[in-house]
C-alpha cells in the first residue's frame, strides 16, 4: 500500500479521528485547513505539491468551491460533507471534463454500507407488503448541524426506490415535531439531537399485528474515519467522480 499525504479540509471530531488515524496505515497529514487557517484555493493550489489526495469533513458551503478547484487543477477528494446533494449533477459533469479524482458519501463506515445493503434487500421484500409502513429515525450528537442526517437521507432514498417501484410510497419527507399532517404515500425521516450520541439510525416496519426494526448505532468515530482514510487511498490511483459502491466493491473482493 503506498504512503500517502494526506491534506484536511475541516479539522472538527472527524478530523481529529483522522489525524490519530492515519498513521497506523502509514500515511501523514502534511496540511490543515481550520480556524484561522481556513481553505481557500490559493492555499489549495499552493499545497498540491506536498498532498496526494485531500479529505474535505468541513461544510456544504464550500463543497462547490472544492470541487471546481479539484476540477481546475486535477487534485484527489474524499468528501464526507452533506447537504449538497442537490448539486450532484453538476458536480459529476464538472469532474468528468477534467483528471480529478472524487470520491463522496454521506457516510464511510464499512458497518453502514453493510447496514444500507441489509436496509435495500429487506425494502425489496417488505415494499410490497401493504399491511406494514415504514419510517426512519436518527438520532445524534446537540452539535450535529444538519437534520436528518445525511446518512438517514442515504437510507431513505434506498427505501423510497422499492417503495416507488410497488406503487407504495413517492416521496421521502423529514418529519418535524409536533407535525400530525401524516400521509400514507411518505417515508417520514425523524430526528432527536442530544449529548454525545455518534450515530444510531433505526429503520421501522410497523403493522397492527407485529413491528421489524432495522437499527445500527455508531459506538464511535473510528469506522467513518478508517472508513475515509481507506476511500483516499482508493481515490489516490483513479479519476473520476464516485460515490462508495466502487469502493466498496473492491473492498469486499480484497482489492483493496
Amino acid at each position: 500500500m503506498k504512503k500517502l499525504r494526506l491534506g484536511l479540509i475541516g479539522v472538527g471530531q472527524m478530523g481529529t479521528r483522522i489525524i490519530q488515524l492515519a498513521p497506523e496505515r502509514g500515511h501523514t497529514i502534511t496540511a490543515e485547513f481550520k480556524g484561522n487557517h481556513p481553505f481557500t484555493e490559493e492555499r489549495m493550489v499552493q499545497a498540491r505539491d506536498r498532498v496526494d489526495v485531500w479529505i474535505d469533513f468541513s461544510h456544504a458551503s464550500i463543497t462547490e468551491k472544492v470541487v471546481s478547484v479539484a476540477a481546475k487543477h486535477n487534485l484527489k477528494v474524499v468528501i464526507g460533507t452533506t447537504g449538497w446533494y442537490d448539486q450532484l449533477d453538476a458536480f459529476q459533469k464538472k469532474t468528468e471534463k477534467s483528471e480529478a479524482g472524487i470520491i463522496w458519501a454521506s457516510n464511510f463506515s464499512t458497518g453502514v454500507y453493510t447496514f444500507r445493503k441489509i436496509v435495500e434487500y429487506t425494502a425489496s421484500i417488505m415494499s410490497k407488503l401493504k399491511a406494514y409502513d415504514v419510517s426512519i429515525h436518527e438520532i445524534h450528537h446537540n452539535e450535529k448541524r444538519d437534520a436528518p442526517s445525511g446518512t438517514a437521507k442515504t437510507l431513505a432514498d434506498t427505501l423510497l426506490k422499492h417503495y416507488q417501484a410497488s406503487g407504495l410510497k413517492n416521496k421521502v419527507t423529514p418529519l418535524a415535531p409536533g407535525d400530525t399532517s401524516i400521509s400514507k404515500d411518505t417515508i417520514y425521516i425523524s430526528s432527536s439531537r442530544v449529548g454525545h450520541v455518534v450515530g444510531v439510525h433505526e429503520i421501522s416496519f410497523d403493522s397492527a399485528e407485529d413491528a421489524i426494526f432495522l437499527s445500527h448505532e455508531a459506538r464511535n468515530r473510528n469506522g467513518l474515519a478508517l472508513g475515509a482514510i481507506r476511500a483516499a487511498e482508493w481515490i489516490s490511483t483513479r479519476k473520476g467522480f464516485h460515490d462508495i459502491d466502487a469502493f466498496f466493491a473492491d473492498l469486499m473482493e480484497g482489492q483493496e
